[in-house]
């Protein structure tokens, strides 16, 4: 039994969003076999507003 999950494809973004729109392509629900715990995604989205946070002082933008 072959168990590959995904092939390669060499289609450009235009003939990708034609194929949804005409609906021969269709997208998952879900792209990975595992979900994240929800404290997980939450962690995940704190660092990312912390650090841009912290970029953005140490650029000299402090806020509107």
């Amino acid at each position: 039994m072959d168990s590959t999950l995904f092939k390669k494809v060499d289609y450009s973004l235009g003939k990708l969003m034609q194929g949804i729109a005409i609906g021969s392509l269709g997208l998952p629900d879900i792209q990975r076999p595992f979900v994240w715990p929800n404290a997980k995604v939450r962690d995940l989205f704190d660092k990312g507003y912390r650090t841009q946070r912290h970029v953005l002082r140490r650029e000299g933008y402090h806020g509107a």
